[in-house]
């Protein structure tokens, strides 16, 4: 059985990227063809069924009308006609099961081969793409100051003597709302811009070393007791003794 089906058995469509490695396509083009059949033939067995509704009908009624014409039983050729196609349909989607099995397979397994030279490939592809989403961002930041001088320019000509002149930043109409329910500012959203295109390290988690275990530990409690606690033993009042 495949390893991508859910707790319940039922196979997972897996989401496959547009790539530009051969051995990957050619794979993943006989899977979706495969996926394609197998949504083909489920749709014929649910069709299947019911004809065979409507052929247990149109069998009832001849074997009816044999009756009433004092003539022999027709027999259930038209449902048996349809339980044939029933049969047939219902072989291959068990071997179109089994061929999905082996062709996502196929798909670990020509992934795992090319792993290393594709993961290589990609991190050059990555600093590219990168390096075009910063120059579009930096674009994008250069032409959002040209329109709020613009902005600010059209203002005091429209507010003059009444308002001077405000180099004040276009507000941001963006419908972003911070956690403190204020709307986002357009600086707000230039820093979180650039933190997306160079997002600062992760935190590193820091451990205590050197520190021996710790066998038990005597603790008091407010009626002048002490406990001994022990991971291994109970941890109840020690009374001094009478």
């Amino acid at each position: 059985m495949s390893a991508f089906r859910n707790l319940r058995g039922v196979r997972t469509i897996l989401s496959l990227p547009a790539t530009t490695w051969a051995p990957f396509e050619k794979v993943k083009t006989s899977y979706a063809r495969l996926l394609d059949e197998r949504k083909t033939v489920n749709a014929r067995s649910e069709g299947l069924a019911r004809e065979r509704e409507a052929a247990v009908t149109a069998d009832r009624s001849a074997y009816a009308e044999a009756i009433r014409k004092g003539k022999a039983d027709p027999g259930e050729q038209t449902v048996a006609a349809v339980d044939e196609q029933i049969a047939q349909t219902g072989r291959r989607a068990l071997a179109l099961e089994l061929a999905l099995d082996q062709a996502e397979e196929e798909l670990v397994a020509v992934v795992e081969k090319h792993r290393g030279p594709w993961l290589a490939e990609q991190a050059g592809v990555i600093d590219t793409a990168r390096a075009d989403y910063q120059t579009a961002i930096e674009a994008a930041f250069a032409a959002r100051a040209r329109l709020s001088a613009t902005a600010a320019l059209s203002r005091f000509l429209s507010q003059f003597p009444d308002a001077s002149y405000s180099t004040a930043d276009l507000p941001f109409r963006g419908g972003l709302i911070a956690r403190s329910g204020d709307p986002v500012s357009w600086p707000e959203v230039e820093v979180a811009l650039r933190l997306d295109v160079d997002p600062p390290p992760a935190p590193q988690r820091q451990t205590v070393t050197g520190l021996a275990p710790i066998s038990s530990i005597r603790v008091g409690d407010s009626d002048g007791h002490t406990r001994l606690l022990r991971p291994s033993q109970p941890t109840a009042p020690i009374r001094p003794a009478a």
